[in-house]
């Protein structure tokens, strides 16, 4: 899928799931869960995308922003399938350290503390850079939720110390 095509993909992912906010459908959420269900690929192929492109940071925010949203929704059919990817950590990292404060979404500590469940991630976590960009976000966030999984990296992060 060439990059515009996948581009708008996304963007018609996002609008059915923004008016899941408005109205959770059962219909809707089945829908979610068919098209991401492991057979299709669409996960893997957004994962794929964004540890191809992080360096886009825009393009690769718009993929963090779906995939959150897709595992708000369907964890049961995303959790596994992100777990299952070992190195988008170190591109959620890599996204952390180049995205300036100000066009970073704070999705991308949402989707990496899930790796924090699993197993841990030394050399991330040791990084210096990272760290210090794990601070930095704390003065911008102002959701509890975002500020929360930021919190739980550094915790993970001091503990593996």
């Amino acid at each position: 899928m060439e990059g515009n095509e996948l581009e708008e993909k996304i963007d018609q992912i996002r609008k059915v799931i923004h008016k899941l906010k408005e109205k959770h459908s059962k219909k809707k959420i089945k829908w979610l869960m068919d098209i991401c269900d492991p057979e299709f690929g669409l996960v893997e192929s957004l994962i794929a995308n964004f540890i191809q492109n992080v360096d886009q940071t825009k393009y690769a925010t718009k993929i963090l922003r779906l995939l959150r949203k897709l595992l708000e929704y369907v964890p049961e059919v995303i959790y596994d399938q992100l777990v299952k990817c070992e190195s988008l950590p170190e591109a959620l990292a890599k996204y952390i350290k180049i995205t300036s404060l100000d066009n970073m979404t704070p999705d991308a500590f949402l989707l990496l503390t899930e790796f924090f469940k699993e197993s841990e991630y030394g050399e991330i976590l040791a990084d210096e850079e990272f760290g210090d960009k794990l601070f930095e976000v704390l003065l911008i966030i102002n959701k509890a939720e975002y500020f929360d999984a930021v919190c739980n990296i550094i915790l993970v992060r001091f503990k593996s110390m």
